[in-house]
C-alpha cells in the first residue's frame, strides 16, 4: 500500500448531549494499511471507515482520524472537536411573558415549539407546558410533553 493519503472526518453533529451518540465518517483517499479513532476519551477504534461514539461525561472531545500506508509511515490526519453538555431541559408556553433563549426554565420558557427545538443540541429535552400550544394549524396539547 503506497501513494499520497488525504483524510477528512465527517460528523452527524458537533454539539451534542452526554450519552447521544454521534454518527462519524472516515473520509480517506488513497490507498490506507491502517487507520486509527482517537474520540478523546481514551477511546479508539482500527480501521473501521464509519463510527458511533457517545461520551459520557460533559466536555469538549477532539475526534483524531489517522491513516497510515508505506509512503505516508507517519500517517496524516484530520481532526474536530465535539463539544458534550450535560442534559439540557428547553421550555415552552403559550403565555411565556419573558421569552429568552436557549428557554432553559419556565421563567424565560419559548412561546413556541420551533424556537425552543432550534435552541436545543441533539439530546435535548423540549418540555411543552399545559395550554394551547399551536403550531400552524395543528391541534392543540393539552398537558406537559416532553420529546428528545
Amino acid at each position: 500500500m503506497t501513494g499520497l493519503l488525504s483524510v477528512r472526518i465527517v460528523a452527524e453533529a458537533t454539539n451534542v448531549v452526554a450519552g447521544w451518540p454521534v454518527r462519524l465518517t472516515a473520509l480517506i483517499e488513497g490507498r490506507t494499511s491502517f487507520s486509527l479513532w482517537d474520540f478523546g476519551d481514551a477511546a479508539l477504534s482500527f480501521n473501521q471507515p464509519h463510527e458511533v461514539h457517545a461520551w459520557a461525561a460533559p466536555g469538549d472531545y477532539v475526534v483524531s482520524l489517522w491513516a497510515l500506508n508505506e509512503s505516508q509511515p507517519d500517517g496524516v490526519s484530520a481532526s474536530l472537536t465535539v463539544h458534550v453538555t450535560a442534559q439540557a431541559v428547553h421550555y415552552v408556553a403559550a403565555d411565556s411573558i419573558n421569552p429568552q433563549a436557549p428557554y432553559t426554565t419556565w421563567a424565560t420558557a419559548a412561546t413556541s415549539i420551533q424556537d425552543a427545538v432550534d435552541a436545543a443540541v441533539p439530546g435535548a429535552l423540549v418540555w411543552v407546558s399545559n395550554g394551547c400550544i399551536r403550531p400552524g394549524r395543528g391541534r392543540c396539547l393539552g398537558r406537559a410533553t416532553g420529546w428528545r
